[in-house]
């Protein structure tokens, strides 16, 4: 298994991804708890739908919200990816590339470079983009 901090964004883009309205909800791995620390959480036994697996904090307290413990959600590189758009709204194609001790993260319009994010980490450089097509309403929107 991967160390939790080379899968998961770090402490800051959790904290510009809440801000950026990304999901708070109980399909992330990982969450950072108000000190900071990276709190891994276990897969349910209950999944109802193959597609998305919901996860339990372990140990058992109290998510997002709670008076006691607020939660920021620290989505891995992978959950972060599901989340992209294949696509943005002008037709331009992501891309994602590791080149230079660097993971790239850009949308590409024939040979144009539309947006690109770069950060040795990839969780970070996805996150970047995440929040820069929230920030700019490129997310495609719930039907």
């Amino acid at each position: 298994m991967s160390n939790p901090q080379l899968i998961t964004v770090s402490l800051e883009w959790a904290k510009k991804l809440e801000g950026s309205k990304y999901p708070q909800d109980k399909t992330c791995s990982h969450y950072y708890d108000q000190k900071g620390h990276l709190v891994f959480a276990a897969m349910s036994e209950d999944i109802s739908n193959a597609n998305r697996i919901t996860f339990t904090l372990v140990p058992t307290v109290p998510l997002k919200g709670s008076a006691e413990l607020p939660w920021i959600a620290a989505p891995t590189a992978s959950e972060l990816m599901r989340r992209l758009p294949d696509t943005s709204s002008n037709h331009s194609i992501l891309i994602v590339q590791h080149f230079l001790e660097k993971w790239h993260v850009q949308y590409l319009d024939g040979n144009n470079i539309v947006f690109i994010y770069s950060d040795p980490s990839l969780a970070n450089a996805a996150a970047a983009m995440w929040c820069y097509l929230a920030e700019n309403k490129l997310l495609p929107q719930p039907q």
